[in-house]
């Protein structure tokens, strides 16, 4: 009989941080690391986004705020 992972409970702890490079465009990153043998050892994610300003009609921007 052998015994597998499916439906296995997982336990991760995340962090991360986002870093914004002017009013529209933003790099993300996360670091995960498992807790147990049903997570994975670590994830590591890298994420870009940009923002499309005056998309829906729109005619003045939001404040940037730090």
């Amino acid at each position: 009989m052998s015994v597998t992972a499916y439906g296995a409970s997982t336990a991760l702890v995340n962090i991360g941080g986002g870093y914004l490079l002017n009013r529209t465009e933003q790099l993300d990153v996360h670091l995960a690391f498992g807790l147990n043998r049903n997570s994975p050892d670590y994830i590591i994610g890298v994420g870009y986004s940009y923002r499309w300003d005056n998309a829906l009609g729109t005619t003045t921007p939001p404040p940037l705020r730090h």
